[in-house]
């Protein structure tokens, strides 16, 4: 087919979607009755004219057709077109955006059955459902059925487009989503019937007073009824029965409410509260909320709307209330009081799991941990390490001649002179019985000898009540003879050991150096 058929066919189609736009837009027009669906109407008739603009100009530049295609595959209504047996030959995109297909999954696929919701009371669509609405004069309200299942409403209007043979060759469709109007016609009628029920069952008391001649001239119920007066009661109290059920004191706010309410400005509310007198002989307290309801040419408020509430129940409530408040920041303080001993006590135990008891230093687990940590962190950094063990010299023979309740006191003493020759960093611990270690995370091997010097002599010096105190160490610094954190202690241990046979109150260090030349 040369392009000049091509456009003569095209403009067919094109001139029966015009005409299909221009009905569904001309009926919405007559139901708009929202500023967002006339707004939407000025839109697509301005649309309109872009469109047989541009079609009066394709008949002699293809260009200007293919942008024409352009716009109708953007523009806001939903445009198909079937063969004459209800096959989709064209979906635009605001077609794809609405029912939720990409259009290669319907054009060629799909059925117009298959996009229209089936009413059971009118059977099932059909596939020439399109020919079907052909023949209506006016646009049609139909359900359409989206990918996902669920429907939405449009007015559709549908024109047939003849071939060249006189026949029908296609279906063209319009259609417009009118789900927005139709959902505000449901919430306008909801809040009506709302506003109605709200009026018949709302505990409360709301009327209209005027102002000029101090009667109200509407109530939903009658205001002293909720202080249980009968009908008969209220039918004696006159047109403004509230000054006869008011406490004698409170007659004074009544009326200067009434003045100030002359001043309201529009949307200001005017509180106030005061106490009634209930046909039972009881106080109670009553809210009013005042609010301009009409004023005159001159601006004057001549009406106020008046919503009033029975407060009592509320103010007793607050009442205990507060004293609940009152109850829960006391047990609060007293909660307060129990979690900050709690927490202590939690800390106690925590210092006593890695504490010992007996010298008030880490213990053996505390050292282990922090040792498996330093010598970890030593290996992967590349950082210094060195490790002390010092054990009491003869400290048996100590607690079997002087008890061990004096022992106790030298373990004491030993370990206090230990943590007091400590820098800041080294951590000083009992590692079972007599015997301590230090930790220090960033030594060499001289500043641990040094460091050990140190507490050897402050041992020796510290005067002593039964005899004197001396102890033998041992000492070792990390290197890359030790593997793990127990190779360490093995080596301080060795050491230690190589004091004791060097007769005491010595320190030895492990050198690994001189143990592999003595070695070879």
């Amino acid at each position: 087919m040369g392009v000049a058929r091509q456009l003569k066919t095209k403009w067919c189609k094109w001139a029966a979607l015009v005409g299909g736009v221009s009905m569904v837009v001309g009926g919405l027009a007559t139901i708009a009755t929202t500023p967002l669906i006339s707004i939407s109407l000025s839109v697509s008739g301005a649309m309109l004219v872009c469109i047989e603009n541009m079609l009066q100009k394709s008949r002699v530049e293809y260009r200007r057709l293919k942008d024409l295609e352009t716009i109708i595959a953007t523009t806001g209504l939903i445009l198909t077109t079937t063969d004459p047996n209800g096959l989709v030959t064209g979906f635009n995109r605001t077609a794809e955006e609405t029912l939720g297909y990409e259009a290669g999954d319907v054009i060629g696929k799909l059925t117009v059955r298959d996009l229209l919701k089936t009413d059971p009371e009118e059977g099932a669509v059909s596939s020439h459902a399109y020919a079907q609405l052909s023949d209506e004069p006016e646009q049609q309200e139909r359900e359409f059925r989206r990918k996902d299942g669920s429907t939405f409403p449009a007015l559709v209007t549908v024109r047939p487009i003849y071939g060249e043979d006189g026949k029908v060759a296609e279906y063209f469709g319009v259609g417009i989503d009118v789900s927005a109007r139709k959902a505000g016609q449901e919430a306008l009628r909801e809040k009506q019937e709302l506003i109605e029920s709200i009026a018949l069952t709302s505990p409360t008391i709301f009327y209209i007073f005027d102002l000029s001649c101090r009667r109200i001239v509407y109530s939903n119920r009658e205001l002293p009824t909720m202080l249980g007066y009968t009908e008969e009661q209220v039918a004696t109290m006159g047109s403004d029965p509230l000054p006869a059920v008011m406490h004698p004191e409170d007659l004074d706010i009544l009326f200067n409410r009434y003045e100030s309410c002359a001043n309201l400005r529009d949307g200001e509310i005017l509180e106030s509260e005061f106490r009634c007198l209930s046909a039972f002989g009881e106080l109670r307290w009553l809210s009013a909320r005042d609010v301009v309801f009409k004023r005159d040419a001159e601006g004057n408020v001549t009406q106020i709307l008046v919503n009033v509430v029975d407060t009592t129940d509320r103010r007793v409530l607050h009442e205990q209330i507060e004293t609940q408040v009152l109850e829960i920041q006391d047990t609060n303080l007293a909660l307060e009081i129990q979690t900050n001993a709690l927490e202590e006590a939690n800390a106690q135990l925590e210092s006593l799991a890695f504490t010992d008891g007996l010298t008030g230093i880490a213990n053996h687990r505390s050292f282990q941990e922090e040792l498996a940590k330093s010598f970890d962190s030593a290996k992967r950094r590349k950082r210094r390490l060195s490790l002390m063990l010092v054990d009491v010299d003869q400290f048996k023979q100590y607690n079997d001649t002087y008890g061990h309740p004096s022992g106790d006191i030298v373990l004491k003493r030993v370990a206090s002179v230990i943590r007091d020759s400590c820098p800041e960093g080294c951590l000083p611990a009992r590692y079972g019985g007599e015997e301590f270690a230090v930790l220090c995370p960033g030594f060499s091997g001289n500043e641990v000898l040094m460091l050990a010097e140190s507490i050897r002599n402050a041992i020796e010096t510290t005067p002593w009540p039964e005899r004197s105190v001396t102890v033998s160490i041992g000492a070792v610094s990390l290197s890359q003879d030790l593997a793990t954190p127990s190779d360490l202690v093995s080596a301080s241990d060795n050491a230690l050991y190589s004091s004791k046979a060097s007769g005491r109150n010595c320190v030895t260090f492990y050198d690994f150096e001189q143990r592999r030349r003595l070695a070879s």
